[in-house]
């Protein structure tokens, strides 16, 4: 089962990676060859999308993680008396801190996908013209 779920989670982040890159790429070939992009929503969906995808994702990772091990330290270092205000103190913590650092984390993934893509993009675009 354990590998079955690193697999499927490899594909993915395969599949967001060149979907980042690819969106880049197509941003960068219309920026440099001089084709303008008419729909605006397709302009901010091919320069803000991957990141926005990335970020939200590795806030959801960041989230899920950070609630098992905050509510597992909290649980640790309550004591017997405080155990259940250890949980919801690890808990709270824990998934505010996973969420931040995982969705930064997601969303530079995405970010560095999408310029390494645009610059691609942009010197076949500019070789091509």
């Amino acid at each position: 089962m354990g590998y079955r779920s690193s697999a499927s989670t490899w594909k993915t982040a395969l599949v967001l990676g060149a979907a980042s890159v690819s969106a880049g790429a197509y941003r960068g070939y219309c920026d440099a060859a001089g084709i303008p992009i008419e729909r605006e929503s397709l302009e901010l969906a091919l320069t803000w999308g991957p990141t926005i995808v990335f970020g939200t994702a590795g806030g959801l990772a960041g989230l899920v993680a950070g609630m098992l091990g905050g509510a597992i330290g909290g649980a640790a270092v309550g004591g017997s008396k405080r155990t259940i205000r250890g949980v919801v103190a690890g808990t709270t913590l824990g998934a505010t801190a996973g969420t931040a650092i995982g969705g930064g984390v997601g969303a530079s993934a995405g970010g560095i996908g999408t310029l390494v893509g645009y610059l691609v993009g942009y010197s076949a675009g500019y070789i091509a013209r």
